[in-house]
């Protein structure tokens, strides 16, 4: 099947990958939609190690296509985490081709993202269902790296950075809260890593699942800190003290939820934004490091 790419999928995929990488989808289509009978297939305009195809299986049914970048790190440790979860609130691999880094994955209809629900409290409560008693301890640890190495990586980057010496000091210092926190909670689980509600979506049987997994090696709780920063950005458009409540509020109900110290949830928090920061200077800007969210975070912590 030759899919039919308009100039703008070509210059879109030519710009974050390659002309190579588009060559490879092209192939890689014609082989795949034949050997999983796939039809009606939807380029999403989404483009981080993957290309993404929405599509239909004769086999499998409704399904993602993922056709991967060579970054084998990336979509291995998603394989890996979906095969051990095996459905446990995850949606499902159907099918592989490791070698060539194509991923057949469940697609979870209608789809819904938690974002678009919106009663805060609703929300809050889906979270809270689906992370109680989610993690599993991983068959075979070395398979991934671990909550620790992300923090050690960015330590390393900004240690090599000129002009970003605040932010410096605050991955520095979100890695001694790792170590603070991991002398109580020290658990080997196999974590999501990206565990925020554009990645829980509405299934057909009225129940949510998650999907995308990044498979990381950590404490779950660790799994709260990317929903935490996803709330405080979409609620970032308010004034200071209504974000305040807004976020105390959020992290009151996840502590007495999952019966947390009080302020764990914003040691977390402020973890999560210093990391999400570093990559935003990594990756060139996006998705804008903003100081002044470090500092809101890092006054939640008093």
């Amino acid at each position: 099947m030759r899919y039919a790419f308009t100039d703008h999928d070509i210059e879109n995929i030519t710009r974050e990958f390659s002309e190579g990488f588009l060559q490879k989808i092209e192939s890689t289509l014609e082989i795949y939609c034949e050997r999983w009978q796939l039809t009606t297939l939807q380029l999403v305009q989404y483009f981080s190690v993957n290309c993404i195809f929405l599509c239909h299986s004769k086999t499998y049914g409704d399904c993602v296509l993922k056709i991967c970048d060579n970054s084998p790190e990336w979509y291995m440790r998603e394989y890996n985490a979906l095969r051990e979860y095996n459905g446990r609130r995850h949606c499902r691999m159907l099918d592989a081709d490791l070698e060539n880094g194509v991923l057949l994955i469940e697609r979870i209809m209608p789809g819904t993202q938690l974002k678009q629900e919106p009663s805060l409290d609703k929300r809050l409560s889906v979270f809270l269902s689906l992370f109680e008693g989610l993690h599993v301890a991983p068959e075979a640890p070395g398979l991934y790296p671990t909550y620790f190495d992300t923090l050690a990586a960015m330590v390393e980057f900004m240690n090599k950075q000129e002009g970003h010496e605040r932010l410096r000091l605050c991955i520095e210092k979100a890695t001694e809260l790792y170590r603070e926190i991991t002398s109580v909670y020290n658990q080997k689980a196999l974590l999501h890593g990206d565990l925020h509600y554009d990645n829980i979506l509405l299934g057909s049987g009225g129940e949510y699942v998650i999907i995308d997994p990044q498979g990381l090696i950590g404490d779950p709780v660790f799994d709260l800190s990317r929903y935490l920063v996803n709330e405080y950005w979409d609620n970032s458009g308010t004034s200071p003290g209504e974000r305040k409540r807004y976020m105390l509020g959020i992290f009151d109900v996840l502590a007495r939820g999952l019966c947390l110290p009080r302020n764990l949830p914003a040691k977390l928090f402020f973890i999560d934004m210093a990391l999400v920061s570093c990559w935003a200077v990594e990756d060139g800007g996006w998705p804008g490091y903003d100081e002044s969210a470090l500092t809101f975070a890092e006054d939640l912590m008093m």
